[in-house]
Protein backbone atom coordinates (compact mmCIF):
# COMPACT_ATOMS: atom_id res chain seq x y z
CA UNK A 1 0.00 0.00 0.00
CA UNK A 2 3.12 2.77 -0.22
CA UNK A 3 4.15 2.33 3.12
CA UNK A 4 6.79 0.57 5.59
CA UNK A 5 5.78 -1.28 8.81
CA UNK A 6 7.29 1.97 10.54
CA UNK A 7 5.03 4.49 8.36
CA UNK A 8 2.21 3.14 8.75
CA UNK A 9 2.53 3.13 12.88
CA UNK A 10 4.05 6.79 12.56
CA UNK A 11 0.72 7.41 10.80
CA UNK A 12 -1.96 5.50 13.20
CA UNK A 13 0.01 7.20 16.03
CA UNK A 14 -0.66 10.45 14.06
CA UNK A 15 -4.20 9.58 13.53
CA UNK A 16 -5.30 8.28 16.84
CA UNK A 17 -6.00 11.65 18.60
CA UNK A 18 -7.20 13.12 14.72
CA UNK A 19 -9.69 10.12 15.04
CA UNK A 20 -10.82 10.47 18.87
CA UNK A 21 -11.43 13.86 18.37
CA UNK A 22 -13.21 13.86 15.17
CA UNK A 23 -15.75 11.08 16.62
CA UNK A 24 -16.22 12.36 20.17
CA UNK A 25 -17.44 15.33 18.48
CA UNK A 26 -19.64 13.44 16.01
CA UNK A 27 -20.88 11.79 19.32
CA UNK A 28 -21.44 14.93 21.05
CA UNK A 29 -23.24 17.02 17.90
CA UNK A 30 -26.27 18.88 18.82
CA UNK A 31 -29.56 16.88 17.97
CA UNK A 32 -28.01 13.79 18.56
CA UNK A 33 -30.88 10.90 19.93
CA UNK A 34 -28.75 8.64 21.61
CA UNK A 35 -26.39 8.74 24.79
CA UNK A 36 -22.58 8.39 24.02
CA UNK A 37 -21.96 5.18 24.15
CA UNK A 38 -25.04 3.78 22.43
CA UNK A 39 -25.34 3.05 18.79
CA UNK A 40 -23.91 0.84 16.47
CA UNK A 41 -19.83 0.46 17.14
CA UNK A 42 -17.14 -0.07 14.38
CA UNK A 43 -16.04 -3.89 13.94
CA UNK A 44 -12.68 -2.97 13.10
CA UNK A 45 -10.46 -1.38 15.32
CA UNK A 46 -8.52 1.91 13.90
CA UNK A 47 -5.45 0.03 12.97
CA UNK A 48 -7.53 -2.11 10.74
CA UNK A 49 -9.87 0.96 9.18
CA UNK A 50 -6.49 2.79 8.34
CA UNK A 51 -5.36 -0.90 6.16
CA UNK A 52 -8.44 -0.81 4.60
CA UNK A 53 -8.74 2.75 3.88
CA UNK A 54 -4.98 2.92 2.60
CA UNK A 55 -6.08 -0.33 0.94
CA UNK A 56 -9.20 1.36 -1.02
CA UNK A 57 -7.11 4.51 -2.14
CA UNK A 58 -3.86 2.75 -3.17
CA UNK A 59 -4.73 -0.29 -4.56
CA UNK A 60 -8.51 0.92 -5.64
CA UNK A 61 -9.71 -2.68 -4.42
CA UNK A 62 -13.60 -2.19 -4.71
CA UNK A 63 -15.56 -2.49 -1.62
CA UNK A 64 -16.93 -5.79 -2.20
CA UNK A 65 -13.34 -7.50 -2.05
CA UNK A 66 -12.40 -5.58 0.78
CA UNK A 67 -15.53 -7.08 2.75
CA UNK A 68 -14.27 -10.44 1.75
CA UNK A 69 -10.49 -9.80 3.38
CA UNK A 70 -11.88 -8.26 6.19
CA UNK A 71 -15.04 -10.45 7.02
CA UNK A 72 -17.45 -7.86 6.53
CA UNK A 73 -20.09 -6.52 3.87
CA UNK A 74 -19.27 -3.96 1.61
CA UNK A 75 -21.69 -1.14 3.28
CA UNK A 76 -19.69 -1.56 6.77
CA UNK A 77 -16.70 -0.88 4.48
CA UNK A 78 -17.93 1.79 2.82
CA UNK A 79 -19.21 3.30 6.65
CA UNK A 80 -15.35 2.49 7.72
CA UNK A 81 -13.60 4.40 5.09
CA UNK A 82 -16.09 7.50 4.89
CA UNK A 83 -15.81 7.67 8.56
CA UNK A 84 -12.35 7.86 8.24
CA UNK A 85 -11.41 9.49 5.44
CA UNK A 86 -11.84 13.09 6.44
CA UNK A 87 -9.38 12.49 9.25
CA UNK A 88 -6.97 11.13 7.40
CA UNK A 89 -6.85 14.02 5.03
CA UNK A 90 -5.64 15.81 8.59
CA UNK A 91 -2.76 13.49 8.62
CA UNK A 92 -1.25 13.06 5.76
CA UNK A 93 1.52 15.28 4.29
CA UNK A 94 -0.61 16.16 0.89
CA UNK A 95 -4.91 16.26 0.09
CA UNK A 96 -6.37 12.63 -0.23
CA UNK A 97 -8.81 14.14 -2.72
CA UNK A 98 -7.54 16.11 -6.18
CA UNK A 99 -8.15 19.86 -5.77
CA UNK A 100 -9.35 21.64 -9.17
CA UNK A 101 -8.26 25.31 -9.92
CA UNK A 102 -10.34 27.46 -12.14
CA UNK A 103 -8.51 29.41 -14.58
CA UNK A 104 -10.22 33.24 -14.48
CA UNK A 105 -11.48 33.27 -18.16
CA UNK A 106 -8.90 36.18 -18.86
CA UNK A 107 -6.36 33.29 -18.31
CA UNK A 108 -7.57 30.63 -20.20
CA UNK A 109 -4.84 28.86 -22.59
CA UNK A 110 -4.96 30.39 -25.42
CA UNK A 111 -5.91 33.89 -24.25
CA UNK A 112 -9.30 33.38 -25.57
CA UNK A 113 -12.34 34.25 -22.85
CA UNK A 114 -15.76 32.26 -22.92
Amino acid sequence: MGLSPAEFDQLLIELEPLWERSHHRSLSRAGRVRRIGAGNTFKLDLSQRLLVTLLYLRQSFTMHVLGILFDLDAANICRSILALLPVLEQALPAPLRPRTLQAEPDNAPGGASR
